[in-house]
């Protein structure tokens, strides 16, 4: 398994990925997670304090994660997906060490995501990372949760 930032060819294997999870295994926040930026992923993600990384196995895409900068000094992580199939395997764990790892190479002095009550693995990885809760509300049926996590220079 290899980590590397996504190129062109990589789109619509990563919208796939990212759809699929969403419709399988969280249909109810679906409506909360538009996906606009991956329709024009390469686009979205470019520029120096913007980038998205995938896992990959062979040819095959199994996991994501994308970096935008909010501002000057905050970046949002987004699209933390893995493949159901390969889950438990420290993927996501990875592909969160080298998005801060990003961030921090780029002067960032925090990073926030967004995510469903629902997705309970991101948010048990994104504590165990340092992250803690700073606010919720509800959009619909999903209620969102926002975790902070203040970036240390190395």
């Amino acid at each position: 398994m290899t980590i590397r930032i996504c190129e062109p060819k990589d789109s619509e294997q990563v919208l796939r990925l990212v759809t699929s999870v969403l419709a399988k295994e969280f249909p109810e926040d679906q409506s909360a997670y538009a996906t606009n930026d991956l329709e024009r992923l390469t686009e979205t993600y470019q520029g120096p304090a913007n980038v998205f990384f995938i896992a990959e196995e062979g040819n095959q895409i199994i996991g994501t994660c994308g970096v935008k900068a909010d501002g000057e000094k905050t970046a949002i992580l987004r699209r933390l997906f893995v493949d159901p199939h390969y889950r438990g395997r420290g993927i996501g764990f990875k592909l969160l060490q080298e998005s801060l790892g990003f961030c921090r190479r780029q002067g960032f002095e925090e990073v926030v995501i967004r995510t469903s009550n629902r997705m309970e693995q991101a948010v048990r990885l994104c504590r165990l990372l340092g992250f803690s809760e700073n606010g919720s509300w509800t959009f619909g049926d999903v209620t969102l949760s926002l975790y902070r996590l203040r970036l240390q220079s190395k």
